[in-house]
């Protein structure tokens, strides 16, 4: 059989998914309208990607230049997941509260797997000094870029804050704070 075929697996043609939208005639589930009760939720599932993506493009911004491909494609897929949450908020707030990050004042869930992800970003932003780091609408993947290798780049020494605000501004970095 042609992939590019359209009979399903089975060979009958315009298979229907059993498990699709499968609500009870008559139930709330069956009336509301696609999305209204999955923006609650939807934010604190973007979060771990949002985390997931962030860590692997400013490993790769450490590592290469700007323009190699592994950097824009690891900041494509930051950007991609952040555009995703502006679909749904107006910013995407990433902040340490206590021990743990938040997305939009929402906490970020946190498997024992990758935990040593959110704790690297966590330890990153606190040696800079830096409570949250916020994106807005606007942001494009060259700014982000720019951002994430300014922020890295930072080396130890006293003031580092300050030091990181003074960059930002001499790289002209917008819609990031």
């Amino acid at each position: 059989m042609d992939f590019m075929d359209d009979t399903s697996p089975t060979g009958v043609e315009n298979e229907t998914d059993p498990f699709a939208d499968s609500a009870p005639e008559g139930t709330d589930a069956a009336r509301r309208p696609f999305g209204e009760d999955e923006d609650a939720n939807l934010v604190s599932d973007l979060g771990p990607s949002l985390v997931y993506a962030l860590f692997s493009a400013s490993k790769m911004v450490q590592i290469y230049e700007l323009d190699n491909n592994a950097v824009k494609r690891s900041v494509g897929e930051f950007y991609a997941v952040l555009h995703k949450l502006f679909h749904l908020e107006e910013r995407a707030l990433l902040r340490i509260s206590s021990e743990y990050l938040t997305l939009n004042d929402e906490r970020i869930p946190v498997d024992p797997q990758s935990f040593g992800t959110f704790q690297y970003l966590m330890d990153e932003m606190k040696k800079r000094e830096v409570e949250g780091i916020e994106f807005f609408p606007g942001v494009s993947e060259k700014m982000i870029g720019s951002f994430l290798k300014v922020f890295f780049e930072l080396e130890d020494g006293e003031e580092p804050f300050d030091r990181l605000e003074d960059r930002l501004k001499n790289a002209d970095i917008q819609h990031i704070i």
